[in-house]
C-alpha cells in the first residue's frame, strides 16, 4: 500500500499527521511499539520541517514495506544554514533512536525542497505475524 497526502504547513498539522500515522500502522497490524516509533519519528520530523522552513504545505507519503514502513515528509524550501547551528539537532537524534533508517534529503535543482525519509522495520517475530 502506498498513500500520498498533503497537510497545511502549520504546527497544528502535526497532530493530524500523528493520527494518520497511527491509523496506517494500525491498518497494517503493527505492534504497539513499532506504531509508537513511527508516530514519534513522523511527528518530530513534521514539527522540525514546519518550524524550520516557510513552506505552505507538507507532503506525507506512506510506503508499506514487506517488513515495515517508510514515511517521507517533504516541504518546499531548504533548512536555513547557520554557522552556530548544531549539525544534528535534538529532533534528529530522537528520530535516529526510534527508526532503522532516517535521512534528510535536500534537493536543490528545480524546485528546492527538503525531505525526511524514515524507515521502521518490524522485529523478526512481528514480521511473521504481519506478513
Amino acid at each position: 500500500m502506498e498513500l500520498t497526502t498533503w497537510f497545511p504547513g502549520y504546527p497544528q498539522s502535526v497532530s493530524q499527521i500523528r493520527r494518520l500515522l497511527r491509523q496506517l500502522a494500525s491498518q497494517r497490524s503493527f505492534p504497539a511499539d513499532v506504531a509508537d516509533d513511527l508516530v514519534l519519528a513522523g511527528s518530530e520530523a513534521a514539527g522540525y520541517l514546519v518550524s524550520h522552513t516557510s513552506s505552505r504545505e507538507l507532503k506525507l507519503k506512506w510506503i508499506s514495506l514487506h517488513d515495515g514502513a517508510e514515511v517521507q515528509l517533504e516541504v518546499d524550501g531548504i533548512f536555513p544554514r547557520s554557522s552556530s547551528a548544531p549539525q544534528s539537532p535534538d529532533a534528529f537524534r530522537l528520530i535516529d533512536a526510534v527508526t532503522n533508517e532516517a535521512r534528510v534529503v535536500e534537493t536543490l535543482s528545480g524546485r528546492p525542497r527538503t525531505t525526511f525519509k524514515l524507515v521502521r522495520r518490524l522485529p523478526a517475530t512481528a514480521h511473521a505475524r504481519v506478513a
